[in-house]
Formats: C-alpha cells, sequence, structure tokens
C-alpha cells in the first residue's frame, strides 16, 4: 500500500489504480484481505478444512454440517499499518448453514502530492466497507457445496467512491476417511469504477487438500488430532499462482498448535505463519502472526462463541460413548468434529462406531421325539389327577 505514497495528486491515483489492473495487476481492497485466523496461521491454505464456519471467507463450503449457530468476532493489524475488523454469525437453516458477515478495511494514512509536487498533505489511503450474505448445505454425506455473495463499498483518498457486486462458490469432498479436497472460486463479479476508471474485482481460483489422523498420543478419552492442509490459488488478472502449506495439531481439542507457509509469487516474498488456538467449552480463541523479511509483524486476534441451542463440546467434560466390543480403526476419516467448537450432528464413525444390535437367539427346532415326550408328559399330569367325586342324586 505505499506505493499509492507515491501517486502524484488524486486524479491520478485512480488512473494509476485502473492501469494497474489493466496491466495484469491484482486490485488491493478488503475482497482479497480478509481471512480468517486460523486459515493465516496455515499460510492461507485452509479451502478443503470444513465444520468450521469462520473459513467461508476462503472456502463457502466450510460451514456446511456444523451442528449449531456461533457469532465470530476478529481484529487484524496488517503489513503496513493497516487495520481490518470483521464480525460473522452463522445459524441453521433446514438442513444447511446460513451466514452474514460484515467486514471493515482501512489502509491507514498516507502522503499526497498535487500535479507539480509542490504540495504535500495526508489523506486516508483507503477504506472499504463488506457485506456478505451466504448458505451452505451437504448435497450427500461426502459432499458439500456453499455459495456467498458479497457487497463492497470503496473510498480511496477520501474523495472517490465506487462499488461492486462479488460472489465465491465452492465445494468440499471426502475421496478418502483421511482425505478431503477442496475447491472455491472467489471474488466474481463486476469492477469497481474509481472517477469513470475501472477497477477489476480480486478474483481468484482455489484447490486444495487436507489429511486429518486422531491420536492417541496424550492419554484420556479424546484423542489428539493431526491436520496437513495444502492450497494453490490463481489470481484472476494478473494469473500468479502461489503456493500454501499448513499443519495443525490439536491436543484433546483444547490446545492448538498451527504453522504454516505461503511461497512468494513473480512479485511478492514469502511469508512464514504461526498461531495458536484454545477452546473451552463454547468459546474459541485463535490468535496469528505472520512473517515476511521485508514488512511488519502483522497479527490476528478472533473469538468464536457457540450460540444457545447449539451442540458444543467441552473438553473438560468429553462426551461419554457406550463401551464398544471393537476398537476403532487405527486411521479413522477426517477429523471434520475436531476441528470447530461443534460436535457432529451423528457420531462420528471413526470415533464411536455404531453398536452391534443384540443377537436374537431362535428357538430350537423340536423333533419327533420331543413332541412324543411332550405329550407323554401332559398324560402322565391327567393321571395323577384325582378323579372327580360322584355326587348321588337327592
Amino acid at each position: 500500500m505505499r506505493v499509492i505514497r507515491l501517486l502524484a495528486g488524486l486524479a491520478v491515483a485512480a488512473r494509476s489504480s485502473g492501469a494497474l489492473a489493466a496491466q495484469g495487476t491484482d486490485a488491493v481492497n478488503a475482497l482479497n484481505k480478509v481471512e480468517a485466523a486460523r486459515a493465516q496461521a496455515f499460510g492461507g491454505a485452509a479451502v478443503a478444512i470444513g465444520n468450521d464456519p469462520t473459513l467461508v471467507w476462503l472456502n463457502p463450503a466450510a460451514s456446511a454440517q456444523v451442528a449449531g449457530g456461533s457469532i465470530t468476532v476478529s481484529a487484524q493489524r496488517g503489513y503496513f499499518g493497516d487495520a481490518m475488523g470483521q464480525a460473522l454469525v452463522a445459524t441453521p437453516v433446514g438442513e444447511g448453514m446460513l451466514t452474514a458477515g460484515v467486514l471493515y478495511f482501512d489502509a491507514g494514512e498516507g502522503e499526497m502530492y498535487s500535479e507539480d509536487l509542490t504540495q504535500l498533505w495526508r489523506t486516508k489511503l483507503q477504506q472499504d466497507v463488506v457485506g456478505a450474505v451466504g448458505f451452505a448445505a451437504p448435497l450427500s454425506p461426502r459432499v458439500t457445496s456453499g455459495a456467498m455473495l458479497k457487497v463492497l463499498h470503496s473510498r480511496l483518498a477520501e474523495s472517490m467512491t465506487a462499488s461492486s457486486l462479488t460472489g465465491d462458490v465452492g465445494v468440499q469432498t471426502r475421496v478418502q476417511d483421511w482425505l478431503k479436497l477442496g475447491f472455491a472460486a472467489s471474488n466474481i463479479g463486476t469492477p469497481l469504477r474509481y472517477a469513470g476508471d475501472a477497477v477489476a474485482s480480486p478474483a481468484a481460483l482455489r484447490v486444495g487438500a487436507a489429511g486429518g489422523w486422531r491420536l492417541h498420543l496424550s492419554g484420556g478419552s479424546r484423542p489428539d488430532t493431526l491436520i496437513v492442509v495444502g492450497d494453490a490459488e490463481m489470481q484472476g488478472a494478473s494469473g500468479l499462482v502461489s503456493w500454501r502449506g499448513g499443519i495443525e495439531y490439536q491436543v484433546r481439542g483444547m490446545v492448538a498448535v498451527r504453522a504454516g507457509f505461503r511461497a512468494g509469487a513473480a512479485r511478492e516474498p514469502s511469508t512464514y505463519c504461526g498461531g495458536v488456538g484454545f477452546r473451552v467449552g463454547a468459546w474459541r480463541l485463535d490468535y496469528t502472526v505472520r512473517y515476511n523479511r521485508i514488512v511488519d509483524l502483522p497479527q490476528t486476534l478472533s473469538l468464536t462463541v457457540a450460540l444457545p441451542g447449539g451442540h458444543a463440546a467441552s473438553p473438560v467434560t468429553p462426551t461419554v460413548q457406550p463401551a464398544m466390543p471393537a476398537p476403532a480403526p487405527a486411521n479413522p476419516a477426517l477429523p471434520d468434529s475436531e476441528t470447530s467448537i461443534y460436535l457432529p450432528v451423528s457420531p462420528d464413525p471413526g470415533m464411536a462406531p455404531v453398536p452391534p444390535e443384540p443377537e436374537t437367539i431362535p428357538p430350537e427346532p423340536r423333533g419327533p421325539s420331543q413332541e412324543l415326550e411332550q405329550d407323554l408328559n401332559r398324560s402322565l399330569d391327567e393321571l395323577m389327577q384325582p378323579p372327580p367325586i360322584p355326587t348321588e342324586p337327592r
């Protein structure tokens, strides 16, 4: 964002933004700056992780199959002193999940010059407000989908405004018990028009995979969880492809330690990411910090709270599962239920296999000898009965 300080005048600022988009450089605004704290810790790689409504900014299918509603608030400090705040509400509707969110992005202040470079003043560089609404639902036990509609209102240098309408679509599918794939197309829509110059929306395509395993290393009735993720993103205007990857280890669903990496493209440096998450009952707190050798340390703090009536999982008092005659599989299904504050609606086959129905023992067939024995016993009982006493007529 500091390059805006070199623009000569407000009118030149708008023309330069349009020229950059025309030359194949993606515009920078709230639409491509927003990420959940958990996704940032993975380097931005979370397109295949589900059952977590905070990840709908990356893939709108991420909120499908969540058992209850939630509220998330988040604050972010960016690379160049920019700031962002967001709020997201998720509530079940029928078989799906409805989400609604609002986002505010402030790029900070910059120095602006007149065209003859004789006058200098400070002004707000860019201020964006985004409103979003989305819906996600399962298509089958292994496939979920979602869509989100977003309205962006942008103000550049406190003098020029523009608005745009964009949308996201996403799909997640479980291809193996331990493996999921995800796909999302983001920010497809109308351009921003500053003073007559069009700036294309920062469209992007993402594909990724996530693998997960439950591990009984720390003891207790609730296992630990290991999740490994990897994504590739292609920017729409420039065609640049960036690679992201991350890992998360959860200890009994209470504490999560995360690390990630985002490989730099042709015109951007690489970024190293790390974060932690804490969960107690219906409360989940996520913190992320990112490191880049040429800029500041951006940090993000996010709080998610389950709404009353949901199925929040408490790590202090884990759900008691009935005793099973056979142990769970060594590599159970990807633990989506361990990646959010909720338990699944139905028991996860990897954690609690359905107990077999009690066996009913059919009556043994009766042979001819058994029937004859029963007839003889019945006759003997009749012989043992005392004969009736005859009564004399009066």
